[in-house]
């Protein structure tokens, strides 16, 4: 893990030596439910969730999540937030949206 502070912004980048996810993939990594590798696969099991809410949690707060990938290398997923000072944020409007999760 690194952190940074480029342009205004905190920058968290998270790099792994994993086995890396697919081209095909990337597009779909942050939808809800989806799963690069199949159920009968024998990999780690999970809901598709985390990256999900990852990413609803990073755009509420009004930054961005990325991932950058290679098979056989690894992932590298940069988190890109705002940064915003207590006076800045009381003028700020409200959001639009809620993140409820149930």
């Amino acid at each position: 893990m690194t952190l940074g502070i480029p342009d205004g912004a905190i920058q968290a980048r998270f790099q792994d030596q994993g086995v890396g996810i697919s081209p095909e993939h990337l597009p779909f990594i942050f939808d809800r439910f989806y799963r690069a590798a199949p159920l009968n696969s024998g990999e780690a099991q999970s809901g598709g969730l985390g990256l999900a809410i990852a990413q609803a949690i990073a755009i509420a707060h009004g930054g961005t999540i990325e991932c950058e990938s290679t098979v056989g290398v690894g992932s590298t997923f940069t988190v890109i937030l705002p940064i915003t000072h207590p006076q800045d944020a009381a003028l700020e409007a409200p959001p639009k949206q809620k993140l409820i999760l149930r």
